[in-house]
């Protein structure tokens, strides 16, 4: 046994006092005893490392040759190397191994090495097992979400292949005259249906121009944000108009004596001479919402031709369609205007 290890069990047993200095629970008898029985323990094993290293000088020099540290490259030294290791081996396999006492402490700092290294050990596992749970779960999960998306695919799949198969087995018994007049009836009846729901679609557009956009629009028209900087945008802040910085003017800056007059020329000027029901004057979020759905049903209408729109000048409604990817101007001139075929390339 070497001195480092002599001193690595001296230094693990001034550990394990220290633990026991702090209160942890350790089999040991008290202080004086343990440090007697540790001291008499580090005794006995540097007489034993003397008695080794004495038996191991008298080995050397009592040996005629050299000690065995390669094997030889002659076969019959090789096979002599190998008797006197086997010779050896068989000389100290009967003989009783080297234990401590039975007062050693030896024993106990070996098992509590030991056992906190197991402890260690544990822990550090219980640590993988838990991540490796976790890691599981999550991946039990997924697989569950994949198998209820694969069962309800599955189960749409058969609720189509049992209506197909309903449909081929009425159809098989009919003939080709009311097989053609169930095909008609079915067209029209989808054809009535795309009539509502343009009808429907139309409504919902026209509320949502008429509503939130027109005010935003005619803001923009105004020299105000762009459509979309501001939301809150009422009637009172379009006839006020907007500064050279598109902040909202107050009513109290603007002139009181023809206010009206100048209103409606300024409306004039932009969005046309138009008049609502009653030869009413349009505000400027009417115009503007009137200009929005005439851009829009013209684009609509050359939708079928390919052909650009002609616009008059360059309008808020037509830049915001623009920006909201809805329509593009023409790659050369900015006043032809077209909706986008989201279709095309589905059709290609």
């Amino acid at each position: 046994m070497s001195q480092d290890v002599l001193s690595k069990i001296f230094d693990y047993a001034k550990d394990v006092h220290s633990a026991q200095e702090q209160n942890m629970e350790i089999d040991f008898e008290d202080d004086i005893a343990f440090e007697t029985r540790l001291e008499k323990t580090l005794r006995e094993l540097q007489n034993r490392m003397e008695q080794h290293r004495s038996a191991l000088a008298a080995l050397r020099a009592s040996s005629l040759g050299r000690a065995i540290e390669v094997p030889s490259a002659n076969p019959q030294m090789r096979l002599r190397q190998l008797q006197v290791i086997k010779s050896a081996y068989e000389r100290l396999t009967p003989s009783e191994p080297s234990l401590p006492t039975p007062t050693s402490v030896l024993p106990a700092l070996l098992a509590t090495r030991l056992t906190e290294q197991t402890i260690k050990d544990s822990r550090a596992a219980i640590s993988s097992t838990q991540l490796e749970l976790t890691r599981t779960q999550e991946r039990l999960e997924e697989e569950q979400s994949f198998l209820r998306d694969a069962n309800f695919i599955s189960s749409a799949l058969e609720a189509r292949i049992a209506r197909l198969q309903t449909q081929h087995a009425e159809q098989s018994h009919k003939s080709s005259n009311q097989t053609a007049r169930d095909l008609v009836r079915a067209k029209q009846q989808r054809k009535k249906e795309l009539g509502h729901r343009i009808t429907s679609l139309r409504e919902a557009f026209s509320n949502f121009i008429e509503a939130p956009l027109a005010a935003m629009i005619a803001a923009e028209e105004l020299g105000g944000p762009v459509v979309g900087g501001v939301l809150a945008i009422d009637d009172e802040m379009l006839e006020a108009g907007f500064n050279n910085q598109g902040k909202p003017k107050t009513m109290s800056k603007t002139t009181i004596g023809g206010h009206d007059a100048k209103r409606q020329r300024r409306i004039d000027e932009i969005w046309g001479a138009s008049v609502s029901d009653g030869d009413q004057p349009l505000n400027e979020r009417e115009a503007a919402a009137t200009q929005m759905q005439e851009l829009v049903a013209e684009l609509v209408e050359s939708v079928g031709s390919g052909e650009y729109v002609k616009l008059d000048r360059d309008s808020a409604s037509a830049r915001f369609l623009v920006r909201a990817r809805v329509a593009q101007f023409h790659p050369k001139d900015a006043r032809r205007l077209r909706l986008l075929d989201f279709g095309r390339e589905f059709d290609d």
